[in-house]
């Protein structure tokens, strides 16, 4: 099925949070408490509110792009300035598919237009977090050539969640060796 990558802005918030909770639920499913999950669109970071506010930040430019089927949106990027691990700049902060449009391209044209837009607004080299867990999009990312950057872990839920950094240095090596 053909698609289509589309810039977006904070009109787009309530299409972005719908893609993020259903990213979160088709994905963490029996990783992450079901109550967390089903309380996911009225969250602080998923809701329709922090995706406006968050698509919007002048303090920190970012961009965002849904994919696009012929049976509505199956995806989004969400990337940003960033420079949380010394030699990076910018962040892939949220990129998700949902399963049904899996397989076809869509996260690969996704992830080479934050990219592309990271390193056209001098943000290169780019990196990103995943959950530790989240093997398939671990996969994915070595697959895209991202290196293992670092670790660490933060409070999902009240549980303590191990996440993993990879990283696309604009010259191909890693700026940052994970430990």
């Amino acid at each position: 099925m053909s698609f289509r990558i589309l810039p977006v802005g904070q009109s787009a918030a309530p299409i972005v949070a719908a893609l993020s909770v259903a990213g979160w639920r088709e994905t963490y499913a029996g990783r992450v408490p079901d109550d967390y999950l089903a309380a996911l669109d009225r969250h602080p970071k998923h809701d329709v509110a922090s995706w406006r506010a968050r698509m919007g930040d002048a303090g920190r430019p970012s961009w965002t792009y849904v994919a696009e089927r012929g049976d509505g949106p199956v995806g989004f990027v969400h990337c940003r300035a960033c420079e949380d691990l010394p030699g990076y700049r910018g962040e892939i902060w949220r990129l998700y598919v949902l399963r049904r449009a899996q397989g076809e391209g869509i996260g690969r044209a996704l992830f080479d237009a934050a990219t592309a837009t990271l390193t056209a607004q001098g943000r290169a080299p780019v990196m990103l977090w995943v959950l530790e867990f989240n093997w398939g999009a671990r996969a994915f990312y070595k697959k895209l050539g991202g290196r293992e950057i670092a670790r660490h872990s933060f409070d999902l839920a009240g549980v303590p969640t191990p996440e993993v950094a990879y990283g696309w240095p604009a010259d191909g090596t890693p700026a940052v060796r994970a430990p």
